[in-house]
């Protein structure tokens, strides 16, 4: 009887852990009535929900009423990728509240993080989250060299927007 109960547990985890995989990355249906957004200076390519626009009031980002997303960089001058992410998370304001949750994740062969924001998150914040991917080589922007990318989202579509960031060539 143990064994049963162990086998339908290992199934069910399998199961849950498979459907969160899904959700992370758009299926090709999700992926086609998407937008592309391509950026030379970030050296990035990725999709967006088509009803978001460019929003003039900041620098690379697209909202609309059930979300957003800004683009940046950040030169991370001898820091890794941890430190950087640890240094976003615990920032004086508490952009992602006080108790972030910061995941390892690969995007394009590339190390990356994930700061998903805590409860107690500022409602100003707009359930703000972060990733952080290390650029495959800096890119130059204005004369300053940048080694990770910077994308800021809402909770709900982070995750579909990392699973569509391609470099540029």
């Amino acid at each position: 009887m143990k064994k049963l109960i162990l086998l339908f547990a290992t199934v069910m985890l399998f199961i849950c852990f498979a459907g969160c995989s899904k959700k992370a990355m758009p299926t090709s249906v999700q992926a086609a009535s998407l937008k592309n957004y391509e950026n030379q200076i970030y050296d990035i390519s990725l999709k967006y929900d088509p009803t978001w626009k460019f929003d003039p009031r900041y620098n690379e980002r697209y909202e609309g009423d059930n979300g957003f997303f800004q683009v940046g960089a950040t030169d991370g001058k001898n820091l890794s990728i941890d430190q950087v992410a640890k240094n976003d998370a615990s920032h004086d304001l508490y952009p992602f509240g006080r108790y972030p949750k910061i995941t390892k994740l690969t995007i394009q062969g590339q190390d990356a993080r994930l700061i998903m924001p805590s409860q107690d998150q500022s409602s100003s914040f707009s359930k703000q989250a972060e990733l952080v991917v290390k650029y495959p080589k800096p890119v130059n922007i204005n004369g300053n060299f940048y080694s990770y990318l910077v994308i800021w989202a809402d909770i709900n579509h982070i995750n579909e927007i990392a699973g569509t960031i391609q470099f540029l060539p």
